[in-house]
């Protein structure tokens, strides 16, 4: 259309002598008349050659002749003008209209472009709304079924607690049913309790409120204590079938290292009683050795059922009990402890890894970094050192508003000779702090009435700093333990209280 118009302008300015003739002569006649004039001008030179007197006559039609071209080529300008303003008004136009319509193509191309993005964003949406929903039931499925293995390990032992404890009372029984009941419910009472901490422990890690808390410590200590509760423990000695061995390779004197304790002696735990569990006879051995690379490498081998290669790759990370193709083995549990294991081994900078064989043993390996520490003042009593503790010189205030648990209490302290004093509220803990100043301990429940223990911890400080004070509590997370340690107490207990544990506490405080 635009090159129509300039082709039709061009064509326009080739005809413009004849429009500027037909504009100031109006019609042919006006040409013929100009062509005329020129005949009469040359006639008028030659005349004025032949006569001088007719001079004036030529000169008037000349000077006509003059004006009509002078206003010819005004004409011309003017048009000229015109039409050159007309042109480059149509080149602005086309100017502007190619822009227009680039720009548009521009929009139009991006609006396309987006479109075709907005479709594939919708796809992949899509596709992740019907993944997120195929894991979602996934996991619906998955979490029915651990509250349903939940329900079953929980009521397992409770049965056998409950159906025991009744039949206990009953005055026809000899001294050995008797002991073999009691040692049934130890053992699910054990097992109840490992159920309970395992699903504490893993809710922790996944809210990530599991903290390291590093120090120095004897770890030949920390095993020769694990090897000799696991030694003299009834539940896991079975008749002598089983060979129980320790292997560590630093000297005693040189065992100091920078750890968490807690953490290494709960990895080693779980990895001890699932070797306990899964073996019937041969050999259970423990330990550690030094690394090349500078790093504490710790093992627990065992001869028993093994794991399928299958069962194997969800060893560490799947929440179903993992069962080990063993029949005989008398595993009870949610299967969480190897999880657990591989996640505080993660926490302590370290790597869990498992080598088994179907029908030949396990043996599962971790590593930590090795740091060695300073020799504590202090030495490290052990469990088994406690047994006959004698605290007959010492007087122990216990705070304590449950009847039962301060029954349990003063069980266990019932061979130590020890004089108790009972406090059942903060308040009164804190008066009778304040007035027997030849009290050795304090062993203080954490959740009390009118004056909880976290005030009567600081407030018998601030009058009594060198006393010693033992938290004890049914809260048992982590960071309980923090805020006991802060509030003042000296030493940290979780209910159910363990009685080797607790003498061994008590003994490291004033044994």
């Amino acid at each position: 259309m635009v090159r129509l118009i300039i082709i039709l302008l061009l064509a326009t300015v080739q005809q413009l002598p004849c429009v500027a003739h037909n504009i100031v002569f109006g019609t042919p006649n006006a040409t013929k008349f100009i062509e005329s004039t020129r005949i009469s001008k040359s006639h008028s030179t030659f005349y004025n050659i032949e006569n001088t007197d007719s001079h004036e006559p030529a000169q008037t039609v000349e000077s006509s002749w003059i004006q009509n071209s002078t206003t010819v080529k005004y004409a011309f300008a003017v048009l000229s003008l015109m039409l050159l303003a007309m042109l480059t008004t149509l080149l602005l136009l086309s100017k502007r209209y190619r822009d227009k319509t680039r720009a548009l193509k521009k929009v139009n191309d991006e609006i396309k472009h987006k479109n075709e993005h907005l479709e594939t964003i919708v796809e992949l949406r899509t596709q992740d709304l019907l993944d997120t929903q195929k894991k979602a039931q996934e996991n619906s499925k998955q979490k029915s079924s651990f509250l349903a293995s939940i329900s079953h390990e929980i009521r397992t032992p409770l049965n056998a607690i409950l159906g025991f404890c009744k039949l206990l009372d009953n005055d026809n029984l000899n001294k050995t049913e008797r002991k073999q009941y009691v040692e049934i419910i130890t053992r699910r009472g054990k097992n109840l309790q490992h159920i309970v901490n395992d699903i504490i422990n893993l809710s922790l890690i996944d809210a990530g409120m599991i903290y390291l808390k590093t120090e120095s410590f004897n770890l030949n200590q920390l095993l020769y204590d694990l090897y000799k509760m696991f030694k003299s423990d009834s539940l896991y000695r079975k008749q002598g079938q089983i060979e129980f061995r320790l292997s560590v390779s630093i000297s005693d004197e040189r065992s100091t290292v920078v750890s968490d304790p807690s953490k290494i002696e709960r990895i080693l735990n779980n990895l001890l009683t699932n070797a306990f569990s899964y073996t019937n006879e041969g050999v259970i051995e423990f330990g550690y050795d030094l690394t090349p690379s500078n790093r504490i490498r710790f093992f627990v081998k065992d001869t028993g059922t093994g794991i399928s290669q299958a069962i194997k790759e969800q060893v560490f990370s799947n929440v179903k009990r993992i069962s080990h193709g063993s029949q005989n083995s008398k595993n009870h549990g949610l299967g969480l402890g190897l999880p657990i294991c591989k996640s505080l081994t993660d926490l302590l900078g370290g790597k869990m890894n498992i080598e088994t064989t179907p029908g030949i043993g396990t043996t599962v390996c971790f590593t930590i970094p090795y740091i060695p520490g300073k020799q504590k003042a202090t030495p490290y009593i052990s469990r088994s050192a406690v047994q006959n503790l004698s605290l007959s010189s010492k007087f122990i205030l216990v705070v304590e508003d449950d009847l039962m648990s301060f029954q349990l209490i003063e069980a266990m302290l019932d061979n130590t000779g020890a004089k108790l004093i009972h406090a059942k509220n903060g308040e009164d803990a804190i008066e009778i702090a304040r007035l027997r100043k030849d009290i050795d301990l304090i062993i203080m429940d954490m959740r009390l009435p009118f004056i909880d223990g976290y005030e009567a911890t600081q407030t018998i400080k601030k009058f009594n700093p060198k006393v010693p004070i033992i938290a004890q509590t049914a809260n048992a997370m982590d960071y309980d333990r923090d805020k006991c340690i802060k509030a003042g107490c000296n030493e940290y207990i979780p209910k159910p209280i363990d009685p080797d544990e607790f003498l061994q506490t008590i003994a490291n405080i004033i044994g």
